[in-house]
């Protein structure tokens, strides 16, 4: 088995060489802050939010040129505290393979981790918060809502499907939002839009 400690990610180490700020011609400033991405791990009897590699944007901060502030905060977590992330596959966290008795250890997971597209990790709801106390609830699918499918005829094969390319993607419907609310400073809605989409061509939007 894999080291698990070789899958875990060093947040100051990740943060190094990013884009964290910009100036406009205005005179307007941009601060963004980072914090590591994370899902919610059930296999195991963990039951807790994992950390994992890359970074997604906690806050976002804008001062104007007359000195005003805006701030935005990113929630990754639903109201139990639970992370809303999810990856492809744990198999990200295997780098050892043995064949025919030799051992060998990978600087990269052998197995396929990332979709079609690239991703590696999907967030099902994002939470923004603005100074004013309002917030707005973002939601998406993920890949629980549209997994690929595999399609081996070798038994022992499919067992690892996981692990292995997939015969039908679904990544083209990941990541595409399903419903946005906007909340008050007191937490009433204020509006919801609810997306329905039934062909790549033709999506719906309903207004409530």
């Amino acid at each position: 088995m894999a080291d698990p400690t070789l899958r875990i990610p060093n947040e100051a180490k990740t943060k190094a060489n990013i884009l964290t700020g910009i100036k406009e011609l205005t005179g307007s400033t941009w601060v963004i802050d980072y914090e590591q991405n994370s899902y919610y791990k059930t296999s195991g009897g963990t039951n807790a939010n994992v950390a994992v590699g890359g970074l997604r944007v906690k806050s976002i901060s804008q001062t104007l040129q007359t000195g005003e502030n805006i701030q935005m905060f990113y929630s990754y977590q639903d109201n139990t505290g639970k992370s809303t992330g999810q990856v492809l596959t744990e198999a990200y966290r295997n780098l050892v393979l043995t064949i025919f008795g030799l051992q060998r250890v990978f600087s990269e997971a052998p197995a396929n981790i990332y979709d079609v597209n690239g991703t590696f990790i999907g967030y099902s709801s994002v939470k923004t918060s603005y100074q004013n106390g309002g917030y707005i609830v973002s939601e998406f699918y993920n890949f629980s809502d549209h997994p690929d499918v595999f399609d081996y005829s070798n038994p022992a094969i499919a067992t690892a499907a996981p692990n292995m390319t997939s015969s039908v993607n679904f990544a083209f419907k990941r990541g595409l939002p399903v419903k946005l609310t906007e909340y008050d400073a007191s937490g009433s809605k204020i509006s919801e839009v609810i997306n329905n989409y039934s062909s790549l061509t033709k999506i719906g939007r309903a207004h409530v």
